[in-house]
Formats: structure tokens, C-alpha cells, sequence
């Protein structure tokens, strides 16, 4: 969430692999080194909350009731505005939110752990393409979005192309039952005529969204490789 607020895109997967993450769950020392990994300067901090409030650059983590570590998003002088992993965005008071946060006595004062992140050039220059998350289905739907009206022009040819095939066979017959039954030679021509149509239309679109579709995967590949 803080990569994003100053512009970056890294996947869960990317930022697991950096941050250290065991089966205990994962360590302010692992998100630190993490953030540093992708060009971020971090300095963990035991300040009181007048501290987070007037000195500490937001977005920035803090360790929640001694258990895992949340990020907080804006403050305000009676609210926090808080991105938990397990409870979303929620709105604390500021009594609720130190309750949760300060753990630690500092000088008579009461406080908390925080880790405070900023960007350096180094975050800023980092290739584009170490950012983009290949995981899971988001990466392909969110490419293909530009072509989903090709897409749906592909799908309602395979639609018609199926009602064709479909229809064949009906024709096939009504030729025996009408045309040969009755010896309507006429209408057998004419039988044959719209079944040699509506393959030859059939054929053409297939081709045509064959071409279509090919022309898409090949940039899909072109762009992932």
C-alpha cells in the first residue's frame, strides 16, 4: 500500500520474497529490509502518538496490538485512519487507536513502535517492469480489458458458428422428408444453395476471428516475455 502511494505496483509474492516471511508471520526487521530492498529509507521509531501526529511522514506502519503491523494513512488530531491486512481500512479515536498501538512507556510518556518510510531515487528508478504483478488471473484480465470488444465479437462468432452446425443436419433432413419425399427438386436446390451459404459464411468467420485472435495472443506473448 505504501509502494502505491508514491506511485509503485509490486506483487505479494515479490514483497514476501524480500521481506523474509516465515510461518510465525513477518518481523518489523523483515518489512524494513524489504522497503529498502525497493528503494525506500526506513528508521523504526518509539515515539507517542503527539509524535506520529506532528513529525511522522504518513503513510507509515505501526506494530497493532502487539500481534502483526497495520498501516496508518492519516491522522488527524482526535481520529486515525488505519489499512489493517485482517480488517481493512477502518477509522479509530485516538483513544481507541492507542490502546491498540502504544505498548511502551518512553520518558513517563506512553508510546509505540512505528516504522516511518520514505521514498529515495533509488525507488524512483527502479525498471517498470519489476513492477508488474504476473500472478494470478488480475494481470491477464487487466491486459486483455483493451480488447474486450474483439473478445466479444470472437465469442458471438462461436455462438453462430455452433447454431450453424447445428442447423445443418435439420436441413439435411428436411431435403429427404420435403424435396426427395415429394420430389421437389426445386426446393432440394434450394435446400443445398443455404447449406452451402451458411457453410461458406461459417468458414469465413472462423478464419477471420482465428486471424483476430491470433493477432491478440501473439502480443499477449510478445508483452509477457
Amino acid at each position: 500500500m505504501i509502494a502505491a502511494f508514491y506511485g509503485k505496483h509490486y506483487s505479494l509474492e515479490r514483497l514476501r520474497e524480500k521481506s523474509f516471511i516465515t510461518r510465525l508471520g513477518v518481523s518489523m526487521l523483515g518489512i524494513s529490509e524489504a522497503a529498502e530492498k525497493i528503494g525506500s529509507r526506513t528508521m523504526g521509531v518509539q515515539i507517542s502518538f503527539q509524535q506520529l501526529l506532528e513529525d511522522a511522514p504518513l503513510p507509515c506502519i505501526v506494530h497493532w496490538n502487539q500481534q502483526h503491523f497495520v498501516v496508518v494513512y492519516r491522522m488527524s488530531k482526535g481520529q486515525v485512519w488505519v489499512a489493517d491486512p485482517g480488517a481493512g481500512k477502518v477509522k479509530y479515536t485516538q483513544e481507541e487507536f492507542c490502546n491498540c498501538w502504544q505498548s511502551n512507556k518512553k520518558e513517563g510518556k506512553a508510546t509505540g513502535i512505528a516504522l516511518l518510510l520514505e521514498p529515495t531515487p533509488a525507488f524512483y528508478a527502479v525498471e517498470e517492469e519489476d513492477t508488474i504483478d504476473y500472478q494470478g488471473l488480475g494481470f491477464l484480465f487487466s491486459y486483455l480489458r483493451p480488447y474486450k470488444q474483439l473478445l466479444g465479437q470472437l465469442l458471438l462468432g462461436l455462438l453462430l458458428g455452433s447454431l450453424i452446425q447445428l442447423l445443418l443436419p435439420f436441413l439435411t433432413q428436411s431435403i429427404v422428408d420435403f424435396g426427395i419425399s415429394n420430389q421437389n427438386l426445386n426446393y432440394v436446390y434450394l435446400v443445398l444453395l443455404a447449406q452451402l451459404m451458411l457453410t461458406f459464411s461459417s468458414s469465413t468467420d472462423y478464419c477471420i476471428l482465428y486471424g483476430h485472435f491470433f493477432s491478440v495472443y501473439r502480443r499477449m506473448f510478445l508483452f509477457v516475455s
